[in-house]
């Protein structure tokens, strides 16, 4: 739809929608105003702009976040990023199960294995999930399962902090026959029963759920694990093109405390991965602080001490067309 029409429909249905509660008068008012900004709008989004303050409020983000990410990022990339985060996020999909060819699903050339979804298309693709063959997930959430699996080849996988369980059915989907299970780890409650129901769908025979504290595992009752995975509670920051509201519930203290949180995981995670095996940290953030701040800080302190990095990786939205994260591959050395 061009912009013309499409701004002559938002107006209509905003004074249509203000018609029924204000009075006659208050209605023409609004009518005459955004008719006139509508007008006026692509010469408004042709203006550039650059300092916090005017980016903030011509991308509708608090102005704080505004202010770190272009002390983080720069002005180019931050704009860019903005400009992400205000226009219509896609919906992507990969097979689980028996692949199939289906007119609604566009493959991915630069993601292999992933899908985007036509609009419009989800009844007739839903059978399918239902059926525990396609699995709706962001192409970004693959990046830190396939660094685990092409990291370690054989043994015992845990996922830290796993519902709705995604990683964990590819982690299973990737691996091959050497690896005999993987222990799906997250809190009790709404989010644990949907990965369990995950689970039961897609037949994962090799993944066990596991209802438990992350801080409270130990390797005395679990055992150590040849490969395992922390995908850290976090900002949120990489994701807000389809969760528009994570931007207004973050404070700068918020934010600190989601910091502290990821370095207390991440230490925890380390005491239960076997000598010589694999630990990947990653967050759905493009935040410095949450991805490169938390694994130095950890390298450098005594629980960090037997691990080196072995590779990194990074997905920006703007520039990769998916959600952003943040990934770190460390190996525990064997002595």
């Amino acid at each position: 739809m061009e912009q013309p029409e499409r701004s002559a429909k938002i107006v209509h249905n905003a004074v249509s929608q203000i018609g029924g509660r204000y009075s006659k008068a208050e209605k023409g008012l609004a009518n005459a105003v955004l008719r006139k900004v509508a007008k006026r709008l692509p010469e408004l989004l042709a203006m550039e702009v650059s300092s916090p303050e005017d980016l903030a409020w011509r991308y509708s983000h608090p102005q704080w976040l505004v202010s770190r990410w272009l002390e983080q990022m720069g002005l180019e990339a931050t704009r860019a990023f903005l400009r992400w985060n205000q226009s219509e996020a896609g919906v992507f999909a990969r097979w689980q199960g028996e692949p199939d060819v289906l007119p609604e699903l566009t493959p991915l050339e630069e993601r292999p294995g992933f899908f985007s979804l036509e609009s419009g298309a989800w009844e007739k693709i839903s059978s399918y999930i239902e059926a525990g063959r396609l699995y709706v997930q962001n192409p970004a959430a693959s990046i830190a399962p396939r660094l685990l699996v092409e990291s370690v080849r054989v043994g015992r996988f845990l996922d830290l902090c796993a519902a709705p369980g995604g990683k964990s059915l590819l982690m299973e989907k990737l691996a091959g026959a050497g690896v005999d299970e993987i222990v799906s780890v997250d809190l009790a409650g709404p989010r644990y029963q949907k990965m369990v129901g995950n689970f039961e769908r897609y037949e994962a025979k090799r993944i066990k759920p596991l209802a438990a504290d992350v801080f409270e595992l130990s390797a005395e009752s679990r055992g150590l694990f040849d490969g395992v995975l922390l995908d850290a509670p976090c900002s949120n920051s990489g994701v807000l093109q389809h969760k528009i509201d994570a931007r207004w519930r973050q404070t700068p203290e918020s934010l600190r405390s989601i910091v502290s949180l990821q370095g207390k995981l991440l230490a925890a995670a380390s005491k239960l991965v076997k000598p010589g095996g694999s630990l990947v940290y990653s967050t759905c953030s493009i935040d410095d602080e949450e991805n490169a701040g938390v694994v130095d800080a950890f390298l450098q302190s005594e629980a960090g001490t037997c691990f080196m990095l072995e590779r990194s990786e990074r997905s920006l939205p703007w520039r990769d067309r998916m959600d952003g994260a943040g990934v770190f591959l460390l190996r525990k050395r064997l002595a």
